[in-house]
């Protein structure tokens, strides 16, 4: 299942039109259709609109499963800060960093950087 409202950013992001998306691809009213969440696209459609785009499959489909594991890794990372494990903190550092590394996905970017940040203030506290 894809997220819509991501497959919209997207386009907006490039400030092309639904016809220049679909062009050659579908017709406009059927991409249209595809961004309301009114169907659900092939695969095979899917991959011809996020080459047009620029972006990968994954970067919009829903993610909760990334999200999910981003998030239990995170509370890991939380609590190897209380308990003041610098070594335990570098790990899910850098497994957080691995599993964000390969999303083009703004919400997931966002929480990377956030999670950079933070880890840039425990190197200068330890």
């Amino acid at each position: 299942m894809i997220n819509q409202k991501k497959l919209k950013y997207y386009r907006k992001r490039l400030e092309l039109k639904q016809i220049e998306i679909s062009y050659g691809i579908c017709s406009v009213s059927y991409y249209s259709k595809i961004e309301n969440g009114v169907v659900e696209p092939s695969e095979e459609l899917l991959t011809l609109l996020c080459n047009r785009l620029n972006i990968s499959i994954l970067d919009i489909k829903d993610n909760d499963s990334l999200i999910t594991t981003l998030c239990s890794k995170i509370n890991e990372f939380n609590k190897y800060i209380r308990n003041r494990n610098p070594g335990m903190i570098e790990q899910i550092y850098q497994e957080v960093t691995t599993i964000a590394a390969n999303s083009n996905n703004p919400e997931i970017y966002l929480v990377l950087e956030l999670f950079h940040l933070r880890m840039s203030l425990i190197k200068n506290k330890f």
